[in-house]
């Protein structure tokens, strides 16, 4: 039974527990041992309880990843499949390792974005500070605190309208299409959605599941609906007698040299490798057009500032140069 959570697993967490429950397999110990030696590591005493769960039933004789799966808001359908796959096939430290790996990886990826975030933030709200400095020197304190709640007010609303609006809106294709054509963001939105899809169906075929629910998963896993329907239509084409890059080719969501990687990887039997330079790819352009916002932002956000304060300024001193005797 899935224990109720109060607050997420964060990936962090879970790549620690996969780089050592791969560590431990390796060294020969079995499941149960492996977990029983890491869980109390983790200072949250909910992933504790957790673990302690999935021993017990690893103790009984059931697998790991059938445990898994009755925690779903930690461990994602993915990755009880890709556990189930390493059971079956007998690859079990293999597997744990690629777990670590992928989620080392969005983890830093996240950590970038919040990077490229943070300073633009920072510049938003200490406009708001000289802002509300105008004002005071202007009509006092009262006029100040004004500008603080307005303008704070404004700047949230914004953000709490757009949190609720993706949250409502985030399994609709047409959302997902806006937010791709927005610039630069959307570039980096759409090579993680297509890294991840592509890191998440090599991971899959290498580890033995079929191509049409390799795509199925690694279309669920993009977070991406659009690539959610790709990957359906992808399995569909699979099941129908087509190749896993003939069936891409006919749903045309990769550029061309992603494709001809695909047909060349197929061909010579080695998808999961070719899957996976392909994730590296896209990652690295993903990459470049991260940090080309990072450079963009700081710069747009302290221009709207700048603007902001120059307007204030030349009201400032208009009002104030209009009492003076003679003007």
């Amino acid at each position: 039974m899935a224990l109720p959570l109060t607050k997420p697993i964060s990936d962090k967490a879970l790549s620690f527990f996969y780089r050592q429950m791969a560590t431990l397999e390796e060294s020969g110990m079995t499941p149960a041992e492996s977990i029983a030696a890491i869980e109390e590591q983790f200072k949250s005493s909910e992933f504790r309880t957790i673990l302690g769960h999935i021993r017990s039933g690893a103790q009984e004789g059931r697998s790991v990843s059938a445990m898994m799966e009755q925690h779903p808001k930690v461990f994602s359908p993915l990755q009880c499949s890709l556990v189930q796959a390493g059971e079956t096939g007998g690859t079990m430290g293999e597997i744990y390792g690629r777990l670590a790996d992928h989620l080392e990886k969005m983890s830093h990826i996240r950590d970038q974005i919040l990077v490229a975030l943070l300073y633009p933030a920072i510049v938003l709200h200490v406009g708001v500070l000289l802002l509300a400095i105008i004002d005071f020197f202007r009509d006092g304190w009262g006029a100040a605190l004004l500008s603080i709640l307005l303008h704070l007010g404004v700047l949230y609303g914004v953000l709490i309208v757009g949190w609720a609006t993706h949250r409502n809106f985030r399994r609709s294709q047409r959302w997902h299409r806006f937010l791709d054509a927005i610039p630069w963001v959307g570039s980096v939105r759409k090579k993680l959605s297509q890294m991840l899809f592509t890191r998440t169906l090599g991971a899959l075929l290498a580890s033995g599941v079929t191509a049409s629910l390799a795509l199925e998963q690694a279309g669920e896993a993009s977070g991406s609906p659009i690539l959610r329907m790709v990957g359906l239509k992808t399995a569909e084409l699979v099941e129908g007698g087509r190749g896993i890059a003939e069936a891409f080719v006919a749903v045309m969501i990769f550029p061309p040299l992603i494709l001809q990687m695909m047909d060349v990887g197929e061909k010579s039997g080695r998808m999961p490798e070719t899957m996976a330079k392909t994730a590296q790819i896209l990652e690295d352009e993903a990459g470049h057009a991260l940090n080309i916002m990072m450079r963009v932002l700081p710069i747009v956000s302290s221009l709207i500032v700048f603007a902001f304060l120059g307007t204030k300024i030349v009201l400032f001193y208009t009002r104030h140069l209009g009492r003076l005797p003679g003007c």
